[in-house]
């Protein structure tokens, strides 16, 4: 028999907060984990299809990060990405990837 935290799959939410001709803002919420990758990859396709000026990711409520999202953000990663107020791994894990620039300070 499972326990419920070996089936459960943690939770995260990306939402937009704010649209304009210009800009879109993400809010990115909870986890990112191996269990959920690919569900967060789903998420940046869909997104990425339908947005074509700049975006950025707010991940303020980002709470956990493993290094999935640096394979995710290799695939999906274009010149409109911009992340704000990541977790400090997670910041210094894109700027070792050489996507420094990507990170709004």
């Amino acid at each position: 028999m499972h326990s419920w935290t070996e089936t459960c799959t943690p939770l995260f939410r990306m939402r937009q907060v704010f649209e304009n001709e210009q800009l879109t803002l993400f809010k990115i919420e909870g986890a990112l984990t191996p269990q959920n990758a690919e569900v967060w990859e789903e998420e940046f396709t869909l997104i990425m299809q339908r947005v074509d000026h700049p975006m950025i990711f707010d991940c303020a409520s980002l709470s956990t990060t493993s290094h999935e999202l640096m394979n995710i953000l290799k695939n999906f990663m274009s010149a409109n990405m911009y992340f704000l107020n990541l977790p400090t791994p997670t910041r210094n894990m894109l700027r070792s990837a050489g996507l420094g620039s990507r990170v709004l300070d």
